[in-house]
């Protein structure tokens, strides 16, 4: 059972400006991580290791959650260490693991099914998946190769395990997946091809791959490492459009370009 706040008066500072819910709590010299609201899966990924360590939960008076954590001293990681082999355990352990998906199932039995990933994208207001040449193309041959989810093998999966959402301790060099709001049920690919497409070289995907028992050369693999790897570059690009950020936006272009020159 996970314990209870301390009769603490814990001065608490927000350090995501950009949603408002997560905050440093100090006391004396004490430091805790606080997220408001976090996802209930937090405690399982707290027990198997995924995320820092769970200090404590309350209710707040208005029916609200806090979750302290651990405060861990680190950094995002950088594109070179998205390589490092942890980053592939910790995927093998969400992706494996029959507690954390039936966790899951117990209060979120939302699941990222690979049509309505794709729709998503089309349907949006001025959608430029839609209207680009370039990427609607892309799109339309997507709708017609839409690979089969299985629901018996359905996993939990992270959503964005981009640098950002990756943190590793700078005493420790332990490396933890953090910001959970995106957790689903779904295909490993989700994760895994995201993975590989933007930050793993691609003379690397077949022994990468290996370890989880895929074969690089079996056709069904490499159709759902294709097709979730161009869903990753243009989900990508239109998070990087609504935020504004061209540049980036046209560097994911081009990456997607060079994916699929890949496979011609």
């Amino acid at each position: 059972m996970l314990p209870q706040e301390p009769s603490i008066n814990w001065q608490m500072r927000v350090i995501d400006s950009s949603s408002g819910n997560s905050y440093m709590g100090e006391f004396g010299n004490q430091r805790v991580f606080i997220k408001l609201n976090a996802s209930p899966l937090l405690p399982s990924l707290s027990t198997e290791g995924i995320v820092p360590k769970i200090q404590w939960i309350r209710k707040t008076d208005n029916g609200e959650t806090l979750t302290a954590q651990s405060w861990v001293g680190g950094h995002s990681l950088s594109i070179e260490e998205m390589a490092e082999e942890q980053v592939y355990d910790i995927l093998k352990k969400l992706h494996g693991s029959h507690t954390l998906r039936d966790s899951l199932s117990n209060f979120d039995r939302s699941v990222s099914r690979p049509s309505e990933l794709l729709a998503h994208l089309l349907e949006k207001p001025n959608s430029v998946v839609a209207t680009n040449t370039f990427l609607s193309k892309i799109a339309s041959e997507m709708l017609r190769t839409v690979p089969i989810l299985n629901n018996l093998a359905m996993v939990v999966v992270h959503g964005n395990v981009s640098p950002d959402n990756w943190l590793k301790d700078e005493s420790t060099g332990k490396i933890y997946l953090i910001d959970w709001k995106t957790v689903s049920l779904g295909d490993a690919y989700i994760d895994n091809a995201f993975l590989l497409s933007h930050y793993i070289p691609s003379k690397d995907w077949g022994a990468w791959l290996a370890k989880s028992g895929d074969r690089l050369a079996d056709v069904a693999t490499l159709s759902k490492l294709i097709w979730y790897g161009k869903l990753s570059f243009l989900r990508q690009i239109d998070f990087y459009l609504e935020k504004g950020n061209t540049t980036a936006a046209n560097a994911e272009i081009q990456g997607l370009r060079r994916f699929m020159e890949m496979f011609e």
